[in-house]
C-alpha cells in the first residue's frame, strides 16, 4: 500500500511536469532503546520503507537523497529517534542542498 501510494502521487506529479525528489528516512536506533523490542521493528519497518523508496527512484528515474545513508548517526544530530538536533537538521539540509546542485546545477 505505501509503494502504491506513493507511486500514485509520483505520476501525478509527472503528469504534471512536477519535479520530484525523494528522500530517505533516518532512524537513530540510540543505545537507550537499542535493546527494545519496539524500537527495533519500527527501524525494521523504516529500512523497509527506504527500500521501497530506492526502488521508486530507481523506477521512475527520479533522485534520491539517501540520507539513511548519508547521515553519521551521533547522539548530537538526534533529540531522539527520529527527530533531528538543530544540528542534525543543518546536517540534512545540506545533504539534499549538495545533491539538488549536483543534479540541478545547470538551472542555478
Amino acid at each position: 500500500v505505501y509503494k502504491r501510494n506513493l507511486q500514485s502521487i509520483i505520476s501525478m506529479c509527472k503528469n504534471d511536469n512536477t519535479t520530484v525528489v525523494l528522500n530517505t528516512f533516518c532512524h537513530y536506533l540510540y543505545e537507550n532503546i537499542s535493546d527494545s523490542q519496539l524500537h527495533r521493528k519500527y527501524s525494521s519497518i523504516v529500512s523497509c520503507e527506504n527500500k521501497i523508496m530506492n526502488s521508486l527512484a530507481y523506477d521512475n528515474n527520479l533522485l534520491l537523497v539517501d540520507n539513511a545513508k548519508n547521515i553519521n548517526f551521533k547522539e548530537e544530530l538526534f533529540v531522539d529517534s527520529i527527530h533531528f538536533s538543530v544540528k542534525g537538521m543543518k546536517v540534512l539540509a545540506t545533504n539534499i542542498g549538495e545533491k539538488l546542485m549536483q543534479s540541478y546545477s545547470k538551472y542555478f
